[in-house]
């Protein structure tokens, strides 16, 4: 039994550490976005 899961639980993990990172990304992608609109930066 535990070895029938271990595969669904594995691919379960990595998914959610997948979504996890890709969350924060997003969410720094955002916030260095924001600022820049806020606090555009001279000759860019």
């Amino acid at each position: 039994m535990e070895q029938a899961e271990a595969p669904w639980m594995r691919y379960a993990f990595h998914q959610g550490y997948a979504l996890e990172i890709a969350g924060k990304d997003a969410i720094l992608n955002i916030v260095v976005s924001f600022n820049k609109v806020i606090h555009p930066s001279p000759g860019v």
